[in-house]
């Protein structure tokens, strides 16, 4: 990898009465090359709420564009739990 530049910003209680949920949005641009003529980039979003005081979920989707350099774009949705015993 030539060159990576990435952040993002979470805002914790964007909704009424859900303190906790947490919202974000990330963003990566990442090159290949020297010239910069491979290039990845890609933007994700997500919503983390939390269901009980051990248990959070969180759907996550991400647009990726050029993926490797090489690929075809892609769009992806998931979804994050965790459990904490």
């Amino acid at each position: 990898m030539e060159s990576y530049h990435g952040g993002g910003l979470t805002y914790r209680g964007a909704v009424k009465s859900r303190d906790t949920d947490l919202i974000g949005i990330g963003i990566a641009s990442a090159g290949f090359s020297a010239t910069g003529a491979s290039r990845e980039e890609a933007v994700e979003i997500f919503y983390k709420t939390q269901i009980t005081e051990r248990i959070t979920v969180q759907p996550d989707m991400m647009y990726i564009a050029n993926p490797s350099g090489v690929n075809n774009d892609a769009f992806i949705v998931g979804l994050r739990s965790e459990i904490v015993f």
